[in-house]
């Protein structure tokens, strides 16, 4: 009878440990983080079930259209996030915003039309963000306050504007199609 009962305790206190991977997802534990991959699953959005203690997340070339606060919330130690290749066209403001660890986000070739001044807010560790062939026409002044970016950003950044000054680091005061203008 002790061995049985000892059994359900150790198979109860395993299944509890094990966390459910998304459907259509692949899920690697690696050493203490966990990377899901979900690249070409034809996801519609962002899956629910993504455990929370995941450091890699690759959603690209997917359908997702929107990217919502309950996206990522609690997603703390989040350091790497592809959405590339999808449908996004709107970020909802503070949908990063428990994304203080995330160091690379990549969001391009979406259809992203513009950046608000609450969009990127949390990212306060970002060093890549990639943002290029969307359809961005505007970009808030304030959508990079949070964010202490590298020349390697900056230069992403710059792609996205037709003429662009040679400045490696600048708070950009607006963003239109046509050029950057800078407040130094």
């Amino acid at each position: 009878m002790d061995k049985v009962l000892c059994s359900l305790l150790l198979l109860g206190t395993t299944v509890m440990m094990a966390h459910a991977c998304p459907k259509y997802c692949v899920c690697q534990n690696l050493s203490e983080s966990l990377g899901t991959l979900c690249p070409s699953k034809g996801l519609l959005f962002v899956p629910l079930d993504i455990d929370r203690r995941t450091v890699e997340l690759r959603l690209g070339g997917n359908f997702i259209i929107k990217i919502t606060q309950q996206d990522f919330a609690n997603m703390s130690g989040l350091v790497d996030l592809t959405l590339s290749r999808n449908t996004i066209s709107s970020i909802q403001p503070f949908s990063f915003i428990d994304l203080e660890t995330l160091r690379s986000l990549h969001l391009d070739s979406n259809r992203l039309t513009e950046i608000g001044g609450d969009d990127l807010r949390g990212l306060v560790n970002l060093q890549h963000l990639i943002v290029n062939n969307n359809q961005l026409s505007q970009i808030s002044k304030e959508a990079f306050d949070d964010l202490m970016l590298t020349w390697r950003t900056w230069i992403s950044l710059i792609t996205i504007c037709e003429e662009c000054p040679g400045i490696p680091y600048a708070r950009w005061s607006t963003c239109t199609s046509s050029a950057w203008t800078t407040t130094l």
